[in-house]
């Protein structure tokens, strides 16, 4: 017989995305174009975001969370510029 645990519930730092999806197991470049996209990188838990896309009128119902697995410079040379989603 198989036992069920409890849930568990974490906060995590949304982080917008102004121009799309991503889907579970993708990895992305995400532009780090505003500065709610930053904090929310700089305030990831053990790596952790919530990706959520944007929409007119704010954020969608779902989103799908993510690792950021490297931060680096942009076209920029803004070291704060993007940063590789898993």
């Amino acid at each position: 017989m198989t036992t069920m645990t409890e849930p568990t519930t974490i906060d995590l730092p949304l982080l917008p995305l102004p121009g799309g999806v991503v889907f579970p197991e993708l990895v992305v470049t995400v532009e780090l174009e505003s500065a709610e996209a930053r904090r929310a990188v700089d305030a990831a838990v053990d790596g952790r975001v919530l990706l959520v896309p944007q929409t007119d009128s704010g954020y969608a119902a779902v989103g799908t969370v993510g690792r950021v697995e490297q931060r680096g410079d942009g076209p920029g040379g803004d070291p704060s510029s993007s940063c590789g989603v898993r």
